[in-house]
């Protein structure tokens, strides 16, 4: 997957203002699809793990294979600053989400 290909695609507003909140750290995009917000936020400092159940190459990015219908996410707890989960809905995978975000994540934020 090329760069300027997923750039074509706008990444999601709410990514968008969340990086405003938080310095850099440690995100992951959850059904990742093709990588707009993976990419965008990788343009913004940020180290990121993208899964999908067919994630694609993004240069940069660190793409994982998981069912996440199926599967606990790979994970120890609090190892991400952020979490997004965007045009996915599996609601098992809230608590998941919840237990990699650190919450130290709140005192990161920005005044």
């Amino acid at each position: 997957m090329t760069r300027a290909y997923c750039m074509a695609m706008e990444r999601s507003q709410v990514v968008g203002d969340a990086v405003k909140l938080a310095r850099p750290g440690r995100a992951l995009d959850l059904a990742c699809g093709r990588g707009r917000n993976a990419i965008f936020l990788l343009e913004q400092g940020w180290s990121v793990v993208g899964i999908d159940i067919a994630p694609p190459a993004i240069e940069g990015v660190e793409t994982r294979v998981l069912d996440l219908e199926r599967n606990p996410l790979p994970f120890e707890d609090d190892a991400f600053d952020m979490v997004c989960v965007i045009h996915f809905l599996h609601r098992p995978l809230f608590a998941e989400a919840r237990r990699v975000t650190s919450a130290r994540f709140t005192r990161r934020a920005r005044p």
